[in-house]
């Protein structure tokens, strides 16, 4: 499987149901971690996604391609996301998460975070192997112009890091935030997007597309224009949320304490078994 198959299989379509058809708002991506003996599967998507359509009052639903060819749409619960706790120290990020049961017949990869196949790109393992700006990522998500009628069709965009994790990058959703530069034209869409690294032959979880450093309303990509013209000019820089603040959003304290309840009727029911 080549670079590019393997990073869009991990990924999904979110967005809303209008006249009964599926319209396509954003990305969002498999992970998957092992608690207390039990491996627990994630949906994860940026922050200000999820928080969009709630403020408008629209149902949120997932589209996932199956391996018959087709896809399925699923509506996901308005109650049950988990949003990064934040921190006095380093401000607010960018990261919402749900806990989701995969169907056997989606054609899916999900991002291992954590032992025993991580794949996680922390700064620690970057630091390590000497990656630096200029190194090269992938993004991949959707493309509104032409997102499959059938089942999704992910684009992939390839880019540099443009900036490592240094002063806190100024956004208009979470303020001064933590998070990497990445030089890649972003597009209607991507926001959510899983943001990958080629590191030695193998591929590491970089973080999530925020979105555009200079464009406003995160959903779109385009020159702002008042009555004086242009106010401003598409720079080709994106913000990347580390996979850190992922990882600090699945280890709060009450995303844990759920594990070890779920973990522990699992282990149970099938002990009986």
């Amino acid at each position: 499987m080549s670079v590019y198959d393997s990073v869009r299989k991990c990924v999904v379509f979110l967005g809303t149901k209008e006249k009964g058809a599926f319209r396509p708002k954003a990305t969002a991506f498999y992970v998957a971690i092992q608690d207390h003996g039990v491996g627990f599967r994630y949906l994860v998507t940026a922050e200000h996604v999820v928080s969009g359509l709630q403020e408008k009052g629209q149902e949120i639903w997932v589209r996932a391609n199956l391996k018959s060819g087709s896809a399925r749409e699923d509506r996901l619960s308005s109650t049950e996301w988990w949003m990064h706790p934040g921190s006095e120290t380093e401000g607010l990020t960018d990261v919402a998460l749900i806990s989701v049961d995969v169907d056997p017949d989606e054609d899916l990869l999900m991002v291992p975070l954590g032992l025993p196949d991580d794949r996680a790109a922390t700064g620690h393992l970057l630091r390590l192997r000497r990656v630096s700006a200029s190194h090269e990522i992938f993004i991949t998500g959707l493309f509104r112009s032409h997102y499959g009628n059938q089942r999704n069709v992910p684009i992939v965009r390839v880019g540099n890091i443009a900036m490592m994790r240094d002063e806190p990058v100024r956004t208009e959703y979470c303020g001064p935030t933590d998070a990497y530069l990445v030089e890649a034209r972003s597009i209607h869409g991507l926001s959510g997007s899983p943001v990958f690294i080629n590191i030695g032959s193998n591929l590491f979880l970089l973080g999530l597309m925020h979105g555009h450093f200079d464009v406003e309303n995160l959903t779109e990509d385009v020159v702002v224009e008042d009555a004086n013209g242009p106010s401003g000019i598409h720079t080709g820089i994106g913000v990347v949320i580390p996979v850190e603040k992922i990882i600090e959003t699945l280890n709060q304290a009450g995303l844990v304490e759920q594990r070890r309840r779920d973990a522990k009727i699992h282990l149970e029911k099938h002990t009986d078994a």
